[in-house]
C-alpha cells in the first residue's frame, strides 16, 4: 500500500461574535499593569466595565488581537472582574457580554472583618512597608529593611517584657539598660551618662553609690570614702556639715572640736590625747597638764594633783591632804601638820590658838587677851613686857 502526502488549505474566518476574553497574566502584583485580550470582529463596538462599574470605550485595534489596559491610576489593588460589552453600531445585532477576573497577589483593602479568624504567615503595610511576622512563639515586628521595628500603642498589658533597653518617646528621653547585674539608668543626651531615678519610696536591700544628696542643689550631701562617711553642706566647696541625731552609739569618737548642747554621758570612758582621760575601778579623772576652772570645781571623790596646784579662790573640802604633811580631820575639825610649819606673814587665829605636844598635852594656849604657857619658856633674845 502506498501513501502520498496531502496538503489541505483551511480558510480561517473572523468570528462573528467576541470570544476568549482573558487576561494575559491571571495573577499580578498590586498596582501592576493589567492587559486584557479577546477575539472578535471589527464590526462591533467594544466597551469594558471595570470593577468600579464605569464603562470605558475600547479604541480600534492595530494588531491581530483586541487588547486593552486600564490607566496607571486604575490598576487593581485587589482581585478585579472586568466585563466586555460588544454591540453593533446599527443596533440590529444583539449585544454580547463576556467577563474575566484578574487575581492580585497581595491585595489591599480599606478594611477587613474576619468573624472566624484571619490566617496569614505575615502582614505587610502598603505604604511604609512595615511587616508583622506570625511565628510559632507569637509575632515579630520588622521594619521595611528587615530589622526589628517599633510598636506604638497607648497602653500595653502584658505578662512580661524581654528587652535589652527601654527608652522614652523622643530622642532626648532617658533610657534604661538591663545588664546581668540589674539595670542602668542613663540620661537622654550625651554618651551613656548616668541618669536620675525619682521615686516617692524605695525599698532596697542595699545601695552602692559614691554620694547621696537632698532633692535640691542647696541640700547637704554625704560622701562614702573607704574610711566611712563624710557629711558636707550643700553650699560651698566641700564644707563640713552637721549631723543631727537623737542618739548616737559609737565605739570611738575622733574630733578636732565637739560641742554638746545638753549632757554628755560616756559609759566606757573618755580620752583626750595628752590632755585628760578617765579610768574606772575606782573612778578617776586624770589631767595631763594644767586644769583651769574659772567657776566652781566640785569633786565628790578624791582629787589628787601629782604636780603643783594653783587655786586663786577658796578650797572647800571635807578632808584635805597636802603631800602627806598637811591634812584635815573632818570628824574632829582639826588641821594636822606632820612637819614644821613656816609662816612668812601673820598667822591669825580669831577663835584662839593652841600649841600642843602629842604626849605632854598643850604647851601654849591663847584665848581672848590671855596667853598661857605650860612648861619652860626659853627666849633667845630680848623679852619686853608693857606692864
Amino acid at each position: 500500500m502506498r501513501t502520498h502526502p496531502l496538503t489541505l488549505s483551511l480558510l480561517k474566518r473572523a468570528p462573528k461574535a467576541p470570544r476568549n476574553f482573558r487576561p494575559e497574566e491571571a495573577l499580578v502584583g498590586g498596582g501592576e499593569n493589567v492587559v486584557l485580550v479577546w477575539d472578535g470582529p471589527d464590526t462591533l463596538t467594544y466597551t469594558i466595565e471595570g470593577p468600579d462599574g464605569l464603562s470605558v470605550p475600547v479604541p480600534q485595534r492595530t494588531g491581530p488581537d483586541w487588547r486593552w489596559s486600564p490607566g496607571p491610576d486604575d490598576a487593581p489593588l485587589r482581585d478585579a472582574t472586568y466585563t466586555l460589552v460588544a454591540t453593533s453600531p446599527d443596533g440590529r445585532q444583539p449585544g454580547y457580554f463576556l467577563t474575566t477576573t484578574v487575581a492580585v497577589r497581595r491585595p489591599e483593602f480599606e478594611a477587613v472583618t474576619a468573624t472566624q479568624g484571619l490566617f496569614a504567615p505575615r502582614i505587610e503595610g502598603t505604604t511604609d512597608k512595615g511587616v508583622i511576622v506570625l511565628t510559632e512563639d507569637g509575632v515579630e515586628v520588622l521594619a521595611a529593611d528587615g530589622e526589628p521595628g517599633l510598636v506604638s500603642a497607648g497602653k500595653a498589658e502584658v505578662e512580661g517584657v524581654t528587652t535589652r533597653w527601654v527608652r522614652g518617646r523622643d530622642a532626648a528621653a532617658g533610657w534604661i539598660e538591663f545588664p546581668a547585674a540589674g539595670l542602668n539608668v542613663f540620661r537622654g543626651e550625651g554618651d551613656r551618662k548616668w541618669g536620675t531615678v525619682a521615686a516617692d519610696k524605695a525599698d532596697l536591700n542595699g545601695i552602692n553609690t559614691a554620694w547621696v544628696q537632698g532633692r535640691d542643689a542647696a541640700a547637704g550631701w554625704i560622701e562614702f570614702p573607704a574610711a566611712g562617711v563624710n557629711v558636707f553642706r550643700g553650699e560651698g566647696d566641700r564644707q563640713w556639715g552637721t549631723v543631727a541625731a537623737d542618739k548616737a552609739d559609737l565605739n570611738d569618737l575622733l574630733a578636732d572640736r565637739a560641742r554638746v548642747k545638753d549632757r554628755l554621758t560616756l559609759d566606757g570612758g573618755l580620752t583626750v590625747t595628752d590632755v585628760l582621760e578617765t579610768q574606772s575601778g575606782p573612778s578617776r579623772l586624770i589631767v595631763h597638764g594644767r586644769l583651769d576652772a574659772e567657776g566652781e570645781l566640785s569633786v565628790n571623790g578624791e582629787l589628787r594633783a601629782s604636780q603643783s596646784a594653783e587655786i586663786a579662790g577658796a578650797v572647800v573640802a571635807s578632808d584635805l591632804t597636802v603631800r602627806g604633811k598637811l591634812r584635815t580631820n573632818h570628824e574632829q575639825f582639826k588641821l594636822i601638820v606632820e612637819g614644821e610649819s613656816l609662816f612668812r606673814e601673820q598667822a591669825n587665829a580669831n577663835g584662839g590658838l593652841a600649841v600642843r605636844n602629842e604626849h605632854a598635852g598643850w604647851l601654849v594656849h591663847a584665848k581672848g587677851e590671855q596667853v598661857s604657857i605650860q612648861g619652860d619658856l626659853r627666849v633667845h633674845g630680848a623679852f619686853r613686857s608693857d606692864s
